[in-house]
């Protein structure tokens, strides 16, 4: 989780505080990390009250103990009134053995309440631009506040991932940091969030690229798209803060229009509009990317492949080569997810 403090500087410290009492009622075992350098602070006090509320099993790790001669910094966290207590060095890696011998001695492994991921575990990636809105929907599919929301744009800086069972299947949800142009990103950890975010696209099934409504379909939304489709992965646009546009001006057939007349290779990919903030048509997320989840793992018959081309090459020989005609023999799907088809 985010660093506790109690008292609210600016929006986030409300909001991670918020996350770290959600995170306690949600976990099996709290590891709970304290500065040996430092000492017992007023945050760890009153952190300490909280673990001892939630009646959870705990280990406490007493960071920045780099030496045999730091160890004894752990005696002055007994004030603390908590047990369990193991000097670490999270930089050197110095005893995370022992803590993790700890935590498991912690955990009651008889308690099967936990449902083993299948292999047929599908990862929906939500990508797009700073502040569209991708924490906002991945609250809305989770039902709860499971990523920080804040109008301080970039506060996602890592990508997220979430558990969700939709119909008796498991989905992975990952929410990610926004993308800017390249020649904007000037700051370490936004360059760093940047390949986090594409790491992420490359290891999912399905990618949301969310667009804001109000700001309209841009060079850089072309940019995360162009991306998605290179990597050969299942696109869904969802274009969000619907609610926000006066429908007047727009409705949806010509949104979809001007976007599509920007853009001419997006005619075959599903385009849905909705409002993360007041969850309008957000069942609509989930159904389109299963369905585009399950079109990238068909396998088409190469006879009705052949049968589609012969129709095709009738309209539209391909082009004669130095006088040589060419002749497709016939056509083939060599692979899915991404879907290749050869030609020979």
């Amino acid at each position: 989780t985010g660093g506790y403090i109690p008292e609210d500087i600016d929006a986030f410290n409300a909001a991670v505080r918020e996350q770290s009492i959600e995170a306690i009622a949600e976990a099996d075992v709290v590891l709970f990390m304290v500065d040996g350098l430092e000492g017992p602070t007023s945050s760890d006090k009153v952190l300490a009250q909280f673990i001892r509320k939630s009646e959870k099993p705990y280990v406490i790790a007493v960071n920045k103990c780099d030496s045999t001669k730091k160890d004894s910094s752990v005696l002055q966290f007994h004030e603390l009134g908590l047990e369990n207590i193991t000097p670490i060095s999270a930089l050197s890696g110095r005893n995370t053995g022992d803590l993790l011998d700890s935590i498991l001695n912690q955990i009651d492994f008889k308690i099967e309440d936990h449902q083993s991921i299948n292999d047929d575990e599908f990862r929906l990636a939500i990508v797009g631009m700073p502040n569209v809105g991708k924490s906002s929907l991945t609250n809305a599919l989770l039902k709860k506040n499971r990523t920080i929301v804040t109008s301080i744009a970039g506060t996602t800086r890592d990508a997220i991932d979430a558990h969700l069972k939709w119909h008796g299947k498991n989905i992975t949800l990952v929410d990610t940091a926004g993308l800017r142009k390249l020649a904007k990103v000037n700051d370490r950890i936004e360059f760093y969030s940047t390949l986090r975010t594409k790491n992420a696209i490359e290891s999912s099934n399905v990618v949301l690229v969310l667009i804001d409504a109000v700001k309209g379909f841009g060079k850089q939304d072309k940019a995360i798209i162009d991306d998605v489709i290179k990597s050969g992965k299942g696109l869904v646009i969802v274009v969000n803060k619907w609610d926000l546009l006066k429908k007047e001006t727009y409705t949806m057939k010509s949104y979809k229009d001007e976007i599509r007349n920007h853009f001419k290779a997006l005619d075959s990919y599903p385009m849905i509009f909705i409002s993360a903030q007041t969850k309008q048509r957000i069942h609509l997320v989930l159904e389109t990317a299963w369905e585009v989840f399950q079109v990238g793992k068909k396998i088409v018959s190469t006879s009705q492949l052949n049968d589609a081309m012969i129709r095709i090459i009738a309209k539209n020989p391909p082009p004669a080569e130095q006088g040589k005609v060419v002749k497709v023999k016939y056509i083939t799907q060599v692979s899915t997810e991404p879907l290749v088809l050869a030609l020979y």
